[in-house]
């Protein structure tokens, strides 16, 4: 898994996790085959983060869209890195992208509701698979 943009890495990757915000709108428009283009053709996911409206994960044929929960937003410090942990946890233990995706939108979601960049303080239940 690596995070994109990420211009001196040539590959290869598995999975590339991007916020939305970070992309150009020609790498918007076939999220899939620009990461491709660069990390090879290895490539199962592109998954493009979009805050409180959730995540898309594009593969060569098909996307799986999953929402966030709803969520107050105290500090959205460190939501993109605890997405990217739920994701790649849930993928390996063997996860389907399905739920992977679902998972680290609701660990995203858990995060920004937290006073802190980091969610030491959330209840132990919270980042369970």
């Amino acid at each position: 898994m690596v995070h994109w943009p990420a211009p001196t890495y040539p590959g290869p990757a598995d999975v590339v996790v991007a916020s939305a915000d970070d992309l150009a709108p020609e790498v918007l428009a076939d999220p899939w085959r620009a990461a491709a283009a660069q990390v090879g053709e290895r490539l199962e996911w592109m998954v493009v983060t979009r805050g409180g409206d959730g995540a898309i994960a594009f593969g060569r044929q098909r996307h799986v869209r999953a929402r966030a929960p709803a969520a107050e937003v105290v500090d959205s410090t460190g939501a993109g890195d605890v997405f990217a942990a739920g994701l790649l946890a849930a993928l390996a233990g063997g996860a389907p992208i399905e739920k992977a995706l679902a998972t680290a939108c609701t660990w995203g979601a858990a995060t920004v509701a937290l006073d802190s960049s980091a969610p030491t303080d959330a209840p132990p239940e919270t980042f369970r698979l």
